[in-house]
C-alpha cells in the first residue's frame, strides 16, 4: 500500500480508473494508497472513485459534492464511497486542515470482501464467482474515537491486515443498514432498499448542513423527492427518531464541543450550529451535561 504526504496531481485523477482494459489507453488503475496531509486550499475532481473513505482530523472540513448534494465531513464524521462514483473534493479554511483520505484498488477491495464475507469452503474451494456485486452502502457514518485510531494506524500495521481492519468496520456499518431497512415495514424489499437510499440520504444532509437554519423537514423531503409526511413516517421508522430530533442531537454535539474549547462567543455558536437564538445555545448545552453519561449523542 502507498502512503502519501500530498495529493495526486488532477492530471493523475483524470485517469484514475478501477479497471483498465485497454494497453493503449493513458488510464491508471487505482493503486491501495493512503493519503494523510494537511491543506488550507484544495480543490479536485475525481471522476472514478476507489473504494474510500474520507476521514479529517481535527478542525476544519472537507466539503464534497456527490450526486449534486453538497455534503461535508468534519472530525466526527467520515465518508465511505463504493466504486465508480464521481465526485468533487474541496478544502477551504483559515488554517491546514488535516485529512486521511483511504482508497483501495478494486482487486484488493474484491478480495478483502470475499474474505470477509465467503464461507470457508467456498474460499478453499477458490469458486469466488468473478460477478460476484457487493458493494458497501457510501454514505456518512459517525467516527467513534476506535475507528478513528484505525483509520490513523496504518503505519502501525502490516498493509493486508490494516486493508482487512478497515473493510471489515466498513462491512459492519452494512450490517446495521440492513437492519435498518428491516425496520422499514409491509413493503417489497427492493421499495425498502429506496427508502432507506432515501433516508440514509437525508441522514447525511443532517451530519452535513445542520448549520443551515433552514434544516427542517421540508428541506430534507425536497431532498429525497417525498412528500413531508411520508418522509417523516419513513425516517422515524428507520432510524427511531424524527428528522428534527436528529438535527437537534447533532446540534447539541457541536455546541458542546465548541463551549468546551472556549474560541467562541455564544452569537457565534448559533450562528455555527444553525440556532436561531442565541439563548437556545445555554439549553440546549446544558442537556448536552446531562446526556454525558447516558448514551452517545450520535449514532450511525
Amino acid at each position: 500500500m502507498i502512503v502519501s504526504k500530498k495529493f495526486p496531481s488532477q492530471d493523475i485523477k483524470n485517469k484514475l480508473r478501477n479497471f483498465d482494459k485497454d494497453p493503449k489507453s493513458k488510464n491508471i488503475v487505482w493503486p491501495d494508497i493512503t493519503i494523510h496531509t494537511k491543506t488550507n486550499r484544495y480543490f479536485s475532481n475525481v471522476s472514478e472513485s476507489s473504494f474510500s473513505v474520507l476521514s479529517v482530523n481535527g478542525d476544519g472540513l472537507a466539503n464534497i459534492t456527490l450526486n449534486n448534494k453538497e455534503l461535508k465531513i468534519c472530525k466526527d464524521t467520515f465518508l465511505i464511497l463504493s466504486p465508480f462514483q464521481k465526485f468533487d473534493y474541496i478544502i477551504d479554511h483559515d488554517s491546514p486542515v488535516e485529512v486521511l483520505n483511504f482508497h483501495l484498488g478494486i482487486q484488493s477491495y474484491q478480495d478483502a470482501i470475499a474474505a470477509l464475507s465467503f464461507s470457508q469452503e467456498k474460499l478453499l474451494n477458490n469458486a469466488r464467482d468473478p460477478s460476484y456485486d457487493y458493494d458497501i452502502i457510501g454514505n456518512i457514518h459517525f467516527k467513534p474515537e476506535s475507528f478513528g485510531r484505525l483509520l490513523n494506524n496504518y503505519d502501525q500495521l502490516e498493509d493486508e491486515l490494516y486493508i482487512l481492519n478497515v473493510v471489515h468496520y466498513s462491512l459492519s456499518l452494512n450490517a446495521e443498514g440492513n437492519k435498518l431497512i428491516n425496520n422499514i415495514p409491509g413493503t417489497r424489499n427492493s421499495t425498502k432498499k429506496e427508502l432507506f437510499k432515501r433516508m440514509a440520504l437525508a441522514k447525511d444532509l443532517i451530519y452535513s448542513q445542520y448549520n443551515h437554519p433552514e434544516m427542517n423537514l421540508d428541506y430534507l423531503s425536497r431532498e429525497v423527492y417525498m412528500s413531508k409526511f411520508h418522509f417523516l413516517r419513513v425516517f422515524r421508522q428507520t432510524f427511531g427518531k424524527t428528522p428534527y430530533q436528529m438535527i437537534r442531537d447533532v446540534r447539541i454535539n457541536k455546541i458542546f464541543q465548541m463551549v468546551l474549547k472556549k474560541e467562541f462567543d455564544i452569537a457565534n455558536i448559533a450562528m455555527m450550529t444553525g440556532v436561531s437564538e442565541p439563548n437556545t445555545v445555554y439549553s440546549l448545552y446544558k442537556e448536552a451535561l446531562a446526556r454525558q453519561n447516558n448514551a452517545p449523542i450520535f449514532s450511525n
